[in-house]
């Protein structure tokens, strides 16, 4: 659309457009629809969850739009400061002009300038937002700073693009996409300063620390505003004045509004969960979100957990043990050490649901891999693969069973990355 608005200015004989202006303007249209994109997708809108199928792949896109966004809007910034335009002449800037020419004339300074200091600011949380050691707590209170700089953003691309770009079908898509963007963008906002609040909120009833595996199990009583999950979904559980952290569901949904979570010493904010929390204390639960459902038309299931990744899996085997759906299924544990009293309530997990467990001890048996798996079920052509665990393990496992027969559209993996 950008192209078909610039080729009657390309092609427009001896007066006809610079290269390094159409390239200023069609950097610029590209910079301003992957943050509009972005911040879409961070207002979690239910029906995009759906169509990429699950709020982890949501993130991960977001993610990525955001880093196409630094390194187009920087090409952009450069191209403006190397192929500009020359200076219109003493004659044409006294010519008055009317109308929409006329304010966009008008405001044009105003508009370089301001794009210019935005995108320095886009620059600096930007790389706040992927320096993992900057603190969650922090990131999560800087971030929506990006709603702002957007929203002058937009104004800095109004006045700026040309006129012809806005006659042509480029004009009303673009006002569109912009207009979703800010929209996505004052939702965040309004989330982030909970002018409206449409968390469940509960107390905690039950906390379990399993000091050699450093884990707290936490269980919670909701009140009516949790409609009830699925399990291998996922919730943002805040704490005090904390800023809201995703945790997995332990817990199959029995409709009492009892919800538990398995949360793994991490980080500075998790490892002080254990020693801060106490019975009756009141939590804030928003969700739940996610698509590792374990739905498929397989007609057997394998499953595969690495470390703190086993939650899913146990908030399904206590499903499958009220409502067993007859489906085999071979459940792959991998783990440092044995752990005598969790793998003896994973073991009944199992039985009651009828899986087949599977312990793999990695500092014994080493790391695991698709041999393993196939080891133990060779008919991997149709079979549905569910893997929870850290990201280089599941990549490895995922090339390895492909090999070995797997279709690689039956490989689900949780992207359970936030940042």
């Amino acid at each position: 659309m950008w192209l078909s608005a610039e080729l009657p200015l390309w092609l427009g004989g001896p007066e006809a457009r610079r290269f390094g202006d159409a390239f200023m303007q069609g950097t610029g249209v590209l910079a301003i629809v992957l943050m509009s994109l972005s911040l879409i997708l961070a207002a979690r809108p239910r029906i995009v969850e759906q169509w990429l199928n699950g709020l982890d792949k949501m993130y991960r896109l977001h993610k990525w739009l955001g880093i196409a966004n630094l390194i187009v809007a920087a090409v952009h910034w450069q191209a403006y400061g190397f192929v500009r335009s020359a200076e219109p002449d003493a004659e044409t800037l006294a010519a008055p002009v009317g109308g929409w020419a006329g304010f966009t004339d008008a405001q044009h300074d105003t508009a370089v300038f301001i794009g210019d200091q935005a995108w320095k600011f886009v620059l600096v949380l930007s790389i706040l937002a992927l320096v993992k050691r900057f603190p969650y707590r922090l990131f999560f209170k800087t971030h929506w700073l990006f709603v702002p700089t957007y929203l002058v953003l937009i104004y800095h691309s109004v006045v700026l693009l040309d006129i012809s770009a806005w006659t042509s079908l480029l004009g009303p898509v673009l006002a569109v996409v912009m207009a979703a963007g800010a929209w996505g963008g004052i939702t965040c906002l309004w989330r982030s300063f909970r002018f409206t609040d449409d968390r469940a909120i509960g107390n905690i009833t039950g906390i379990t620390y399993y000091e050699t595996v450093r884990t707290l199990e936490l269980e919670v009583q909701l009140d009516s505003r949790w409609k009830g999950h699925q399990a291998g979904q996922f919730a943002f559980l805040s704490t005090g004045e904390e800023a809201p952290h995703p945790f997995t569901i332990l817990s199959a949904w029995r409709g009492d509004g009892l919800v538990s979570f398995l949360i793994k010493e991490l980080g500075d904010y998790t490892s002080t969960l254990s020693k801060t929390l106490k019975i009756g204390d009141e939590v804030k639960v928003e969700g739940p979100w996610g698509k590792f459902d374990f739905v498929s038309d397989a007609p057997r299931q394998i499953w595969i957990a690495g470390g703190v990744g086993v939650t899913p899996f146990i908030a399904r085997m206590r499903h499958l043990g009220q409502h067993p759906d007859g489906k085999p299924v071979d459940f792959f544990f991998s783990t440092p050490q044995p752990y005598p009293e969790g793998d003896r309530l994973l073991d009944r997990d199992a039985r009651a649901a009828g899986t087949n467990l599977h312990l793999h001890f990695s500092d014994e048996a080493g790391l695991m891999t698709a041999e393993h798996v196939a080891a133990k079920v060779p008919d991997l052509a149709n079979v549905d693969v569910w893997f929870c665990g850290p990201a280089a393990m599941g990549a490895a496992l995922k090339t390895g069973l492909v090999k070995l027969g797997l279709p690689a559209a039956r490989f689900h993996q949780e992207l359970f990355e936030m940042r």
